[in-house]
């Protein structure tokens, strides 16, 4: 009866697909195992399928810096694809996967290097710069809020005050300022 109401699936029809082991539920066969359809998701999928196109853009974007990586790891992932395509002067999805082998992300990455995005062609470079800014953005008011957090937990430093009044001030700029948020 409870699995009848958390899944929707009237309580006999349900009852007749478990006493048949071989007929799948109509979920399982209908579910797509894909990749939640996040912006740092749609940032990395389109960075390991265009990097070649992409890697004229990334010098004038900025890349969030993870505050800290073992909290931070897709944007850590994202950082250092960003860094492996500027290593390269013609760039492939191959070259950028292939350094995560050994690593907990490789299946995570390889997945993500051909998920369909469903991004028409025409519009992948404006898109990957949208999601950045957006990740930016998102990134600016994470850090705002790191600092009220701790300011009402423990105080903050003189230069922690500096930097959330900085933060207060460039809230609702287009762009804020990368010194203080992004690597160059």
């Amino acid at each position: 009866d409870q699995l009848s109401r958390l899944t929707g699936i009237e309580l006999d029809r349900l009852a007749k697909w478990l006493q048949e082991k071989n007929t799948p539920l109509p979920l399982q066969s209908t579910y797509q195992n894909t990749h939640q359809r996040s912006p740092l998701n749609l940032a990395i999928a389109l960075l390991l399928q265009y990097p070649e196109r992409l890697i004229t853009l990334l010098p004038s974007l900025s890349v969030p810096t993870p505050l800290d990586p073992n909290i931070d790891s897709g944007v850590t992932i994202l950082h250092q694809l960003v860094a492996q395509v500027m290593q390269h002067e013609n760039p492939t999805t191959g070259l950028l996967i292939e350094p995560w082998r050994q690593t907990p992300w490789f299946a995570t990455i390889q997945q993500l290097s051909g998920w369909e995005h469903l991004i028409p062609d025409a519009l992948i470079e404006q898109t990957f710069t949208g999601v950045l800014d957006l990740l930016r953005r998102q990134f600016h008011e994470s850090q705002i809020q790191f600092y009220l957090s701790k300011s009402r937990i423990q105080g903050l430093s003189d230069e922690e005050k500096k930097n959330l009044q900085d933060l207060l001030k460039n809230r609702h700029q287009p762009h804020v300022s990368q010194q203080s948020l992004f690597l160059d």
